[in-house]
C-alpha cells in the first residue's frame, strides 16, 4: 500500500549561463593567454562534442557587419548557405579594415589596414552560432562524445587546464581525424553556478501525509534551506548529464540507477539535504546546436513540435511580425534546452513528487550498437 510522509517533496535543480565554446585549436592559445584564462575563470564542467564541418568560403565587411558565404555538406552536395554577422568595429571605419578568410575557411580574420598583428580572428563556430543564416537544424546539431569536470581534487583547476593533458580528447581528435574528417570537434565550458531548491506538494493528493504537524514544519525547513558545496553541484552536474545522454567515450555513470541515490557516494549529498530529486538543465541555444547521442536522438519534443504548430497557425493569421519574431526566438531557446531528471528515491520508499507528476522517462530510448 502506498504512504506519503511529508506533504511536500524537494528537488535540487542545478543550471549554468551560457557556455564558452572553442575548438580544439584554439585551447592552447587560450591556455596561454591570462586574458582567457580569467574569463574561464569558474568554468569547471565541459563537454567535448562533434557535429557536420562548416566552412567559410569568402567573408566582407559590409555596412552593418560581416556578410559573406558559409559551406555545409547538403544533398550529397558541398552547398553555399550567405551569412550576415552583426559586427562593431570600434571607432574605425570599414574602409580601415579589411578581411581575409583562412585557406581552408577556418576563421575569418579582421584586420587594421597598416597594423600588422592586430588582427581579430571570428572563427567558422562562432560565425554559425551569431550569424543569420538559413542552416537547419540538422546541419548544426551537435553529438555529445563527452561530459568531464575540471575540479581537481589536490588543487583548484578549470577545464581547460583539465583539457590541456586529457587523454580522452587525444582519443576523441585521433579517431575523427582518421575515420570522421566530415566532422569538426566542439569544446563547450559551463560554470553551472546557478542552484536552487524546488519544492512541490505534487504526486498522489488523496494520500494522508503520515508527519506529525512539528515534524512537517523541520522537514520543510530542510529542504528549504539545503545547500551543498560547489564541488558536489559540478560532479552532480557530471553525473546526471552523463547518466541523461550516455556519451560514447564515457564509462562511469552511464548504468547507474539514481533511484538508488544512498549507494551511489556522489548523489548521498542530495539525500543528506532531505533532498529527493535531482534536476539539471543545460541550454546550448547560444552555440546554436541541439545536443544529442545515440541514446538521446536529437529532435524536437511533443511538446516543441506542438508549440511550432501553433506559431504556423498564428503566422498564418497574420500576426504581426515582431511578437512573431519574439515568440520564435523563445522557442528556439526552448528548442536548444535539455532537462537530466532524476527521482533519487525508489518509489516504494516514498510518494514523490517527481514520481507523482510523472517527471522520470517512461519511454526512455533503447541503445542501439554504437556507429561513430
Amino acid at each position: 500500500m502506498a504512504l506519503r510522509k511529508f506533504i511536500a517533496e524537494g528537488a535540487l535543480h542545478l543550471h549554468s549561463s551560457n557556455p564558452l565554446v572553442f575548438s580544439p585549436g584554439e585551447l592552447r592559445h587560450a591556455i596561454q593567454s591570462e586574458g582567457v584564462r580569467d574569463h574561464v575563470r569558474g568554468c569547471n564542467l565541459y563537454l567535448i562534442t562533434s557535429r557536420t564541418r562548416i566552412f567559410v568560403k569568402d567573408a566582407r565587411l559590409d555596412i552593418g557587419g560581416l556578410r559573406g558565404d558559409l559551406v555545409v555538406w547538403r544533398d550529397s552536395n558541398w552547398a553555399s548557405v550567405p551569412f550576415e554577422f552583426p559586427i562593431e568595429v570600434g571607432d574605425r571605419s570599414n574602409a580601415e579594415m579589411e578581411v581575409w578568410t583562412a585557406p581552408h575557411g577556418t576563421h575569418v580574420v579582421l584586420q587594421p589596414i597598416g597594423q600588422p598583428g592586430g588582427g581579430i580572428p571570428i572563427h567558422a563556430h562562432t560565425l554559425v552560432a551569431h550569424s543569420k543564416v538559413a542552416l537547419t537544424d540538422e546541419e548544426c546539431d551537435l553529438q555529445l562524445l563527452y561530459v568531464g569536470q575540471g575540479i581537481g581534487r589536490k588543487k583548484t583547476r578549470t577545464a581547460l587546464e583539465r583539457l590541456r593533458s586529457h587523454e580522452t580528447l587525444q582519443a576523441i581528435l585521433a579517431d575523427h581525424h582518421t575515420f570522421h574528417p566530415e566532422r569538426e570537434i566542439l569544446i563547450l565550458l559551463y560554470r553551472f553556478e546557478n542552484h536552487s531548491n524546488l519544492i512541490s506538494t505534487g504526486g498522489d493528493l488523496s494520500l494522508e501525509p503520515q508527519a506529525a504537524v512539528a515534524e512537517e514544519r523541520a522537514h520543510l525547513g530542510r529542504i528549504c534551506g539545503a545547500s551543498l558545496s560547489r564541488e558536489e553541484r559540478i560532479s552532480l552536474a557530471e553525473a546526471a548529464l552523463i547518466n541523461h545522454f550516455k556519451p560514447y567515450y564515457n564509462v562511469t555513470y552511464k548504468t547507474t540507477d539514481f533511484s538508488k541515490a544512498k549507494r551511489v557516494k556522489t548523489l548521498r549529498s542530495v539525500l543528506r539535504e532531505d533532498l529527493t530529486g535531482l534536476i539539471v538543465e543545460i541550454n546550448t541555444h547560444s552555440v546554436r546546436g541541439r545536443l544529442g547521442t545515440e541514446h538521446r536522438p536529437h529532435g524536437d519534443s511533443s511538446v516543441i513540435q506542438f508549440l511550432r504548430e501553433c506559431l504556423d497557425a498564428r503566422r498564418d493569421e497574420g500576426i504581426e511580425e515582431e511578437i512573431l519574431s519574439g515568440m520564435l526566438g523563445e522557442l528556439s531557446v526552448m528548442s536548444h534546452s535539455h532537462y537530466a531528471m532524476f527521482p533519487l528515491t525508489e518509489q516504494e520508499d516514498r510518494e514523490s513528487f517527481l514520481h507523482g507528476v510523472g517527471w522520470r522517462d517512461v519511454d526512455v530510448p533503447a541503445s542501439p550498437p554504437h556507429s561513430q
